[in-house]
């Protein structure tokens, strides 16, 4: 028979499932990428003529080497849709952690791109916890898509979101080049900033 748990230990397993789980934004951003991205459950040349699988994962196949070896196309783990999930939560995070370097450092130093002070000259840390629900989707589905680099780009969009004013940078990346390749998922970004 096997033993009970304590009440202790129940308790803290509670806790520890609760402060686990993802938040509803998290859930959110997460929903909309694989939405936007779609899953294809074999390798396939992306727009950009690079090769991508699962959800919008890229293939690097000159640096993709496991076990000595460089991967190839015809590698079965490319259609093994535990590796596949496992891809997409590893390229999730560093989206996600990409969308909060975007927010909490809007003055880090990205080569090529230059930094923003903040209004009052100091430095933006700790801007992510007070970024609304919307605006937080909107920028995980972007840095997804795009890469801290890409959207660090977006100079004038980066400081009016550094700046807070939400319906001035849904309008200024109305205007970018991203929104003319990517018209539904812009739009789907446009509406999440604005209503955040």
């Amino acid at each position: 028979m096997p033993k009970r748990l304590g009440p202790l230990v129940c308790a803290a397993l509670f806790l520890f499932a609760s402060c686990s789980s993802p938040e509803p934004w998290e859930t959110d951003a997460r929903r909309l990428i694989q939405l936007h991205e779609g899953f294809v459950p074999e390798p396939y040349q992306d727009a950009g003529g690079g090769w991508s699988v699962g959800y919008g994962h890229q293939i690097l196949l000159s640096s993709d080497v496991r076990a000595g070896r460089t991967a190839t196309l015809a590698d079965r783990k490319w259609r093994d849709r535990l590796y596949l999930d496992h891809l997409f939560e590893s390229d999730f995070k560093r989206a996600l952690q990409d969308a909060q370097l975007f927010v909490d450092n809007a003055g880090i130093q990205v080569e090529g791109v230059p930094t923003i002070p903040g209004p009052d000259g100091t430095s933006w840390d700790s801007r992510w916890p007070a970024t609304p629900h919307g605006v937080r989707v909107a920028l995980v589905d972007m840095a997804y898509d795009l890469g801290l680099l890409g959207i660090m780009q977006l100079e004038e969009f980066r400081r009016l979101i550094a700046l807070g004013q939400w319906d001035a940078a849904a309008a200024d990346l109305q205007s970018t080049k991203w929104c003319g390749e990517l018209p539904p998922r812009c739009r789907d970004a446009i509406y999440l900033i604005t209503t955040h």
